[in-house]
C-alpha cells in the first residue's frame, strides 16, 4: 500500500497542489511523507486530539 502510494506521487510538483491522505493508516502516511515533499492534508486518520498532536509533532506535512 505505501509502496503503490509513493508510485503515484507526482513528479511535477505544479501538477498537484497537495496530496490527500495516500492511505488508510496514519503510519502508511507517513511512511509515505518521507518520500515526497509535496503538501498533505490528513482526513480519515485524524480521529482524536491525540493522532492531531502526533502529526503536529511528525510534521511537517505542508
Amino acid at each position: 500500500m505505501v509502496a503503490d502510494a509513493i508510485k503515484e506521487l507526482p513528479r511535477e510538483h505544479d501538477i498537484l497542489l497537495y496530496f490527500e491522505q495516500p492511505c488508510l493508516s496514519y503510519e502508511a502516511c507517513l511512511a509515505v511523507r518521507r518520500h515526497t515533499d509535496l503538501p498533505f492534508v490528513l482526513d480519515e486518520c485524524m480521529d482524536s486530539l491525540a493522532a492531531v498532536l502526533r502529526a503536529h509533532h511528525d510534521g511537517p506535512w505542508t
